[in-house]
């Protein structure tokens, strides 16, 4: 069964291309709402993997990664900018 990634960007172009790398490979969500995400690790304990940009107007990238750690620690997590 294929890890689970879940990509977070303000910047769909970016969105478009983890879609374009990561997709044949893993199981991908994609996001632009940090808040969405947030919403996704809670009812998707199988997420493997949290790719965040840090800069976000909604919500910024570290405080998305502190979030998802407290509703998840077992994700991995990557912050991007």
């Amino acid at each position: 069964m294929p890890k689970t990634v879940l990509a977070v960007d303000d910047n769909t172009a970016i969105l478009n291309q983890y879609h374009a790398v990561l997709s044949n490979y893993y199981n991908l969500i994609t996001t632009a709402s940090p808040l969405r995400a947030i919403k996704i690790i809670r009812d998707n304990p199988s997420i493997d993997l949290l790719i965040s940009d840090m800069d976000m107007e909604e919500m910024h990238g570290q405080n998305l990664i502190i979030e998802s750690h407290g509703i998840n620690p077992e994700i991995i997590k990557i912050l991007t900018s």
